[in-house]
């Protein structure tokens, strides 16, 4: 399953990050050692998808309710490789914030963060 489709698109300026694949344990002393725990750690995108209007909002509020939860096929616009991913956190991982368009009227920002291995490609 993808994200819905339709009147939304994704802002460009997304952010990047790596959860951390490493455990550090602190000494008396206060030093740290610092060890690999994971061969691969998550690769997290901070998105913020525009909808155009409540419908479109009303309409990726369902596809988040049905399928946040789940793994589903996803574009980087980054680098245009599919990944499967699912959002953090599922449906609660989503804030919606109504953004005054003035005479074009309301639209709506949604954001989240979706994560997923890098290597885990469609």
């Amino acid at each position: 399953m993808a994200m819905p489709a339709g009147t939304m698109y994704l802002r460009y300026n997304i952010e990047i990050a790596d959860d951390p694949d490493v455990q550090r344990t602190p000494f008396d002393d206060g030093a740290a050692r610092q060890q690999r725990v994971y061969t691969e750690s998550y690769t997290v995108h901070r998105l913020a998808v525009l909808l155009e209007d409540d419908e479109s909002m009303e309409t990726f509020r369902a596809w988040a309710r049905r399928e946040a939860h789940t793994w589903f096929s996803w574009a980087s616009p980054t680098d245009g490789v599919t990944r499967r991913v699912r959002v953090r956190g599922g449906r609660a991982g989503i804030t919606y914030a109504a953004q005054d368009g003035g005479a074009l009227g309301r639209w709506w920002m949604a954001r989240f963060e979706l994560e997923g291995l890098r290597s885990d490609t469609v």
